[in-house]
């Protein structure tokens, strides 16, 4: 080859830069990019861009043309590049779904829910970048191991963990992986596993299909400890719904726990204030009950004090409430009812 050729195919290859290394991104849409990421094992990284971004045409020069920022993108994640201007960018729908506002902006998001991971916005380093694909990975690792694991425990805690972090769709599937793996309430883990999934079902489908859950995880979790959480929970449903469900559950709960205070002062709280037939003297029952129990909770001496006030038994009324009182001097609802009480005693005058 003459000295002439040599200088011209000089001139030729500098005139047009060598390819450059560093990070290759997918070519498609971001649905298409998902199912990659669902067929290869890995998350997608979408790098959201615009012509007018300085910082992003830096992060270009400085960090995506990085070796070993692009073989940890490649290896953990379908790489994306949307651009995200007004005017013309084809990831302007997919900027407002996810609250694409600043430039340079990078998410992580895991494949199967479209759940995102990480987040960062402005200028990042190489560092910073590498960190955030590895806190997203572990992150999701672990929920997919949580998800094959037998370990009721470990099932609740991740999917606890991953409804704090808004993933309820992944959440629920592990929360009924426990319901299943705890069927028998054996390890004392299905019962948390319900509370956590009426949550989520009464805000999709309603306070009556978390009810329906709830007492169906109450036919195996029957302990004090277990049930106690679980009708708690189903009378604030029954509350949202009204009506006559908040009797029914409010009475079933007390069935259900005769040696819960709670319940027990609920029930005849309710009994007091519908007096249906014989609903003063059933309350009058749990209430002396309750006194013959617990020795040093003024509660059900100010519910029975109330009973016997409505029923017009004024002496036996004030008889309750000062024992009330002596065990809670400072409570002024306890007061308030003395004073009503000894008003109609004075006058005779039977009670509304």
């Amino acid at each position: 080859m003459n000295r002439l050729r040599i200088v011209a195919l000089v001139c030729v290859l500098t005139a047009f830069p060598a390819a450059r290394a560093g990070v290759r991104w997918f070519d498609g849409d971001f649905e298409a990019a998902r199912a990659e990421a669902r067929a290869s094992n890995r998350l997608v990284l979408v790098d959201c861009w615009a012509t007018w971004c300085k910082f992003c045409y830096e992060m270009d020069d400085n960090v995506w043309s990085r070796d070993d920022v692009a073989r940890v993108v490649a290896h953990e994640t379908v790489p994306l590049r949307l651009e995200v201007d007004e005017r013309k960018g084809a990831g302007v729908a997919f900027a407002r779904t996810y609250d694409v506002e600043g430039l340079p902006h990078i998410l992580v998001i895991e494949p199967e829910h479209g759940r995102v991971l990480q987040r960062l916005e402005g200028y990042q380093s190489a560092e910073q970048i590498i960190a955030a694909i590895d806190a997203a990975s572990e992150e999701w690792r672990s929920a997919r191991a949580a998800a094959r694991s037998d370990d009721p425990a470990e099932l609740v805690r991740e999917g606890s963990r991953l409804l704090r972090a808004g993933d309820a769709a992944t959440s629920e599937s592990l929360l009924r992986r426990a319901l299943v793996v705890d069927a028998d309430c054996a390890a004392r883990e299905a019962d948390d596993a319900a509370l956590l999934l009426a949550g989520i079902v009464a805000g999709r489908d309603g306070p009556e299909a978390a009810d329906r859950l709830l007492a169906a995880t109450l036919e195996h979790c029957r302990e004090p400890g277990e049930a106690a959480p679980l009708w708690s929970r189903r009378l604030e449903l029954a509350r949202e719904r009204g009506g006559e469900v908040v009797r029914e559950i409010t009475l079933a709960r007390h069935r259900a726990l005769p040696d819960d205070t709670d319940a027990a002062l609920d029930a005849a709280a309710l009994l007091v204030e519908q007096r249906r037939g014989d609903d003063l003297d059933e309350a009058r029952r749990i209430c002396e009950a309750l006194v013959a129990r617990v020795e040093d909770d003024p509660r059900p001496l100010g519910l029975l004090a109330r009973i016997e006030f409505v029923s017009g038994r004024l002496d036996r009324a004030a008889d309750a409430i000062d024992r009330a009182i002596a065990i809670d001097p400072h409570d002024l609802d306890l007061r308030q009812l003395r004073f009503e009480i000894e008003l109609a005693r004075r006058t005779r005058r039977e009670p509304q």
